[in-house]
């Protein structure tokens, strides 16, 4: 466990130090622009009606724009700037974290140490994850899921499947398009009905059970 925590301590430190160099390197963009505002009128009203309107969905703007908004921090730099640390924070370590723990599971530590930094230091993930938009919340909350239908196909039973719906619900608060997961997650609790057990009504519990959960 101890080395564990230390391989996960050096990850997100190396995410930090990415972090340091270009979170305050560049202007706001567009979608950022229109996050604060919604961010401080979903705080100051408790609703925010645009968000429906834009087809935004709502949790990573709450949880990232939130401590600009209660900070009070004004200066539209400012808030920016803090709302891409608490989405770095929030949203780009825990990608690395669970990159790292689903490698950890199966291919070793090592491997998984080496997965983690691989993607921690890559200009392409850091475009996303030094930004406070939805794109690495979405990136995220799917990781989140496919580790637990791993987990779920793995050994099955009803608190995991609980805990497959809370996490799928999750990804659709954090992005719309994780409604691509649901075929997925179907399929995949169809196909691994147990073999030895594969009749017309273990087919039909496995896509009720599928129905449910989608």
């Amino acid at each position: 466990m101890r080395r564990h925590l230390l391989a996960v301590s050096l990850i997100a430190a190396a995410a930090t130090a990415m972090g340091a160099g270009t979170i305050d390197a560049s202007s706001g963009v567009f979608d950022e622009s229109i996050y604060l505002r919604l961010g401080r009128e979903v705080f100051a009203t408790g609703r925010a009606p645009d968000f429906w309107c834009y087809g935004i969905a709502p949790l990573p703007v709450v949880l990232a724009y939130s401590t600009p908004v209660l900070g009070q921090l004004t200066a539209y730099p400012a808030a920016i700037v803090a709302a891409r640390w608490t989405a770095l924070l929030l949203f780009g370590v825990p990608v690395l974290v669970l990159i790292y723990g689903w490698l950890a599971a199966r291919q070793g530590r090592a491997l998984a140490t080496a997965a983690a930094l691989f993607v921690a230091l890559s200009p392409t993930f850091f475009a996303h994850a030094s930004l406070a938009t939805t794109d690495t919340a979405a990136v995220a909350s799917s990781l989140l899921v496919l580790v637990v239908l791993e987990r779920t196909l793995d050994r099955p039973s009803r608190r995991r499947l609980a805990w497959l719906t809370l996490s799928l619900g999750v990804a659709f608060a954090a992005k719309y398009s994780a409604i691509a997961l649901t075929p997925v997650i179907a399929a995949a609790l169809v196909l691994a009905t147990p073999r030895r057990t594969t009749t017309w009504s273990a087919h039909l519990v496995a896509v009720a059970q599928a129905g449910t959960l989608t």
